[in-house]
């Protein structure tokens, strides 16, 4: 009995030390930029460069920094092409995609701010919110929110009226675990613009817990770019690491998983007393982060280490039980 126990833990411990056997979670994070491109972003300069131009040059380093680490998609408001109603979204947005680096620089390249003149933040957000790939139950999603300003007056009824309805968009996607991030770019002394951008931030439920606002703030190209890398940091799972799921709010995807120093963690699988973390009473306590992207066993990483560790804790508890019990019985 014993030595049919022990082989069959030994093949356990082979599945999961074996290199290229296993293919862990992919844990990829959607990206949604949702981007304004209303006329004040090419109207006005920083040091002789457009918010725009910047923008851009912006989004794409942080892409380039993150290829194959985060899923982008990207939504721009006010529509291109809108002419009636002006203020409504029409035209696709694209969707999150591994790969998709290259295709929103195209869109960015070719969408330049123009005709319509507006600020239709209530739309570009509610278009967002209705992308289904936001909802996957695998892998966790965010809105990244970058505007220079406020709603338009003739849009919505101006910001009395289509405040409220960004807020609800935005809470209407927390509820369903997908956080908000909020960047104003080049607000300054705005503070109508900054109220809004507050009580978006807010309820968007990733606030910038420094400085005086509840956006973050970025008023020149360093300063964006900063914040731009340090929300795809949070966002991001350290797949070389193979770290797990992000959880930057503080929640998971499942309902099992716990969040551990910004990253999901699942409880450690039961091996019946003979692995883990045992307690006084043999019990399994402890847990094992999930991996992101890599092969279990094959990469040196976080997931790896602690199947490593519970399968060699397995193997000495069979033995030490093996030797108690011929013990017992000589």
């Amino acid at each position: 009995m014993i030595r049919t126990r022990f082989l069959l833990v030994s093949s356990l411990i082979c599945s999961l030390l074996c290199p290229g056997l296993s293919q862990a979670a992919d844990c990829t994070s959607n990206v949604m930029i949702v981007l304004d491109r209303s006329c004040s972003m090419t109207s006005n300069s920083i040091m002789g460069k457009t918010r725009w131009d910047i923008a851009v040059d912006a989004l794409n380093k942080l892409m380039t920094a993150n290829t194959g680490k985060l899923r982008f998609g990207l939504a721009m408001f006010p529509n291109k092409t809108a002419v009636s109603p002006k203020c409504v979204q029409s035209t696709p947005l694209l969707a999150p995609a591994i790969g998709n680096e290259q295709a929103v620089a195209t869109e960015l390249t070719n969408n330049r701010p123009g005709s319509p003149c507006i600020t239709n933040i209530d739309e570009g957000i509610k278009q967002a919110s209705m992308e289904p790939s936001l909802r996957s139950s695998d892998r966790r999603s965010f809105v990244l929110l970058v505007t220079d300003g406020e709603q338009s007056n003739n849009c919505s009824g101006g910001p009395a009226t289509a405040n409220p309805l960004t807020i609800q968009y935005i809470t209407d996607l927390y509820n369903q675990k997908v956080p908000t991030y909020v960047v104003g770019f080049d607000i300054g002394s705005n503070m109508a613009a900054q109220a809004s951008l507050n009580s978006f931030a807010k309820a968007g439920g990733l606030p910038n817990t420094t400085g005086t606002t509840s956006y973050y703030p970025a008023n020149n190209q360093a300063e964006l770019e900063a914040a731009l890398a340090k929300l795809a940091s949070l966002t991001g799972g350290e797949v070389s690491l193979c770290r797990g799921m992000p959880c930057p709010d503080g929640r998971c995807l499942s309902a099992t998983a716990t969040c551990t120093a910004g990253f999901c963690v699942e409880p450690a699988p039961d091996l019946g007393g003979q692995g883990g973390n045992n307690d006084a009473d043999g019990t399994d306590t402890g847990s094992l982060a999930s991996g992101c992207n890599c092969q279990v066993g094959s990469a040196p990483a976080a997931a790896s280490a602690g199947w490593s560790a519970l399968a060699l804790a397995a193997v000495l508890g069979l033995l030490r039980r093996r030797r108690r019990e011929r013990s017992a019985h000589s």
